[in-house]
């Protein structure tokens, strides 16, 4: 049982920290992406 209880807990903080991470990225994208269009402009 440990091991299962650990691989679930380990796959779940994956996943969120993955999430996470790809959110935060995303919007430093986003943020340079939009101060370029401004400087364009």
């Amino acid at each position: 049982m440990n091991y299962i209880f650990d691989f679930l807990v380990n796959t779940f903080y994956t996943n969120t920290y993955k999430t996470i991470f790809n959110r935060t990225t995303q919007t430093i994208m986003w943020l340079i992406v939009k101060d370029d269009f401004a400087n364009l402009q």
